[in-house]
């Protein structure tokens, strides 16, 4: 597992944070529970660049948007 590229974000009782790639894998968005810190789920996007955008999960009306280095903007919808 790669490391985080910058700060959580927090909603609906989940941490996200865009995931450096790891040596031979790719980078994505990851989601842990924020009280057990138990794994929840992992979003393979390749090679994230945050940049221009957020070096983190942004959160607005209960959806999450994240960036990547094919200069894509990832939207998602949050459940609950």
């Amino acid at each position: 597992m790669g490391a985080a590229l910058g700060p959580p974000s927090i909603a609906n009782g989940v941490v996200y944070f865009d995931q450096d790639p790891s040596p031979g894998g790719d980078g994505g968005v990851s989601g842990l529970n924020a009280s057990t810190g138990d794994p929840l789920f992992h979003l393979d996007l390749g090679s994230l660049n945050p940049q221009p955008l957020p070096p983190f999960p942004a959160i607005a009306d209960g959806t999450v948007f994240t960036g990547s280095f094919d200069t894509e903007m990832r939207v998602y919808h949050l459940q609950g």
